[in-house]
């Protein structure tokens, strides 16, 4: 319990950025474009955040950023995929 209590301020603002995105989507759903822009940003954001919770928490090496840049890569490209799908 101690260990989510120390994280949970971190994973609130991991929340935050994602539920924001989400809004974004919805709210900005009739321009493709910036719909683009939105999936490249959360994508950073994400990247963003795992890097400077790992520094953070002294935990950094370069596996964890290869996972959180490969994850982050795959959702905004399964994203832009989706936008830009062929009818």
């Amino acid at each position: 319990m101690k260990k989510i209590a120390k994280h949970l301020p971190h994973y609130i603002s991991l929340i935050g950025i994602l539920v924001a995105s989400i809004f974004a989507f919805i709210l900005f759903s009739y321009d493709q474009v910036f719909l683009l822009g939105i999936a490249v940003a959360t994508s950073t954001s994400y990247f963003s955040w795992g890097i400077i919770h790992h520094l953070l928490h002294g935990d950094l090496n370069f596996s964890v950023v290869l996972e959180y840049m490969a994850i982050s890569v795959l959702g905004a490209v399964l994203l832009i995929s989706l936008l830009f799908r062929a009818v």
